[in-house]
């Protein structure tokens, strides 16, 4: 029978535990391993999980390779369970499942709409981090990351994620783009944020606009244009194109399209377009 306990493993421990490393272990995750170094440093690991570092009956680990890297990279101490005498033939199941997803986190905390939530805190740390254009994956925050953001502003995530759900029932804007658009907007003002999207969502004008509903008004026109590129445009440039609408509509200044960008490289983190 195996037997299972609770050690606390730093960088000297997990080297002792990888020079056990089974011979026909997986091959290490890098993105994984930083991912998990990135969690210890900021006290984000979680612990206990159910999740243990595994030892065979044979005396190798089976299961932990990647954690063990990630407490070197992190030079710090993390508590584990710990499994020893596992039978040898326990390393053709283990991790056999598919991983959990940040909704999937998401689902056990009840949250409704967890898809698009943890879309769009996900396109939020990017933007905070300087990659708007977040297709070349240049950002991928933890599980743990993810978590403590939404958790700094919970009710405005799920405002914004309820508002992106209107625009794209509607088939205007992917729901993930139009809702990082209202959370952004609402940084530079709440209120007016509002009066955009129900205009953007009903493509009627509304009481709190100044400007006269008619062609060359920037959210009709920016609505027509995310109509037309509904299956041509990426998500970031939905995204980029509902910044410059609310742009011009807050300058009050007409438009006779809404165009992605001028620059010949086409639109990069560099030129993307902020909101005013």
């Amino acid at each position: 029978m195996y037997i299972k306990e609770a050690v606390q493993i730093g960088p000297n421990m997990a080297r002792q535990f990888l020079a056990k490393n089974h011979p026909n272990n997986r091959n290490k995750k890098l993105n994984k391993i930083r991912s998990y170094a990135a969690d210890m440093k900021a006290g984000l690991w979680v612990y206990p999980t159910g999740e243990q570092i595994k030892f065979d009956d044979e005396g190798y680990m089976i299961d932990g390779q990647n954690r063990m890297e990630a407490v070197i990279l992190a030079e710090t101490s993390v508590q584990f369970d710990v499994a020893y005498d596992l039978p040898s033939k326990a390393k053709y199941v283990i991790d056999s499942g598919a991983g959990r997803s940040y909704a999937d986190a998401l689902a056990f905390q009840g949250v409704h709409n967890r898809n698009n939530v943890g879309a769009v805190v996900r396109w939020v740390m990017a933007w905070e981090r300087g990659f708007p254009r977040i297709s070349g994956g240049h950002v991928q925050p933890t599980h743990g990351e993810m978590e403590l953001r939404r958790n700094m502003e919970p009710l405005q995530f799920e405002a914004s994620t309820l508002r992106g759900l209107d625009v794209s029932r509607q088939k205007v804007s992917n729901a993930a783009a139009a809702g990082t658009a209202h959370f952004l907007l609402s940084k530079v003002d709440k209120e007016q944020t509002e009066i955009f999207f129900d205009e953007l969502v009903s493509g009627t004008p509304s009481q709190g606009d100044p400007m006269r509903w008619e062609p060359g008004h920037p959210v009709l026109e920016l609505r027509n244009r995310l109509i037309r590129g509904a299956k041509r445009d990426s998500r970031q440039d939905k995204l980029a194109l509902i910044i410059r609408g609310w742009n011009a509509w807050r300058e009050g200044r007409r438009l006779g399209q809404v165009i992605l960008t001028t620059d010949p490289k086409g639109l990069t983190n560099e030129n993307f377009p902020k909101p005013r």
